[in-house]
């Protein structure tokens, strides 16, 4: 994990140049993928809901707000892939780079309890952050194709020590919880054990803007 993050911090000039030439037309778009906010911090707790692209978290985001009414989401994303259809309790934003000093900016901006990740979005310098300031986070719908698979297993050890980060995952079914179990995962569960987006709730118990609810 160390070495990764040494490399990511070494190679942060490299994506600099490419994001600012990909990001050329929409400068807020490269100040966020940068980790610096376009939009204010809201009071109270904030839930972090991050996918690789924007429309894969509506369900999540409005079976959430279902729950906790009140509560300050900020969604993340790789690829808008659909008009924001932001309201007050959503804030929007392109991902940060996953490089140590990004992160650190980001996250201390933002400062979420809780965060939630979708499908194969396994980022090892956000969940090393993440576990660092004691956050949890969790990844539904969690997913990895063969290829990736194939992949991970090349560099086990990274591997176990990225997903170990994770406090729980929720796999789509059961070939995808032995992926993850056979990368280190810990603390897994198989979605089609329980129902749809009952998950939520366990998640929901853990995140301190229950107070106030």
């Amino acid at each position: 994990m160390l070495f990764y993050r040494i490399i990511r911090f070494l190679t942060f000039p490299i994506f600099w140049i490419v994001y600012k030439f990909k990001f050329k037309e929409m400068p807020s778009n490269f100040y966020e993928k940068m980790g610096r906010p376009t939009r204010d911090r809201p009071n109270g707790d904030i839930i972090w809901v991050h996918s690789n692209r924007y429309s894969e978290a509506s369900e999540v985001i409005r079976s959430i707000l279902a729950e906790v009414p009140r509560a300050r989401i900020l969604q993340t994303y790789n690829i808008l892939d659909d008009n924001p259809s932001h309201t007050q309790s959503v804030i929007g934003q392109i991902s940060p780079l996953d490089s140590p000093l990004i992160v650190k900016n980001f996250l201390r901006f933002w400062e979420p309890s809780v965060a939630i990740r979708l499908g194969s979005e396994i980022r090892p310098v956000q969940l090393y952050m993440l576990k660092k300031l004691k956050i949890p986070s969790f990844l539904i719908n969690a997913c990895m194709s063969k290829k990736s698979y194939r992949r991970w297993r090349l560099i086990k050890c990274f591997a176990r020590k990225t997903i170990d980060k994770l406090t729980f995952i929720w796999a789509e079914n059961n070939e995808q919880v032995l992926r993850f179990a056979n990368l280190g995962a810990n603390y897994i569960e198989s979605e089609a054990l329980m129902p749809r987006w009952s998950y939520l709730s366990e998640i929901i118990q853990k995140i301190e803007v229950m107070k106030n609810n």
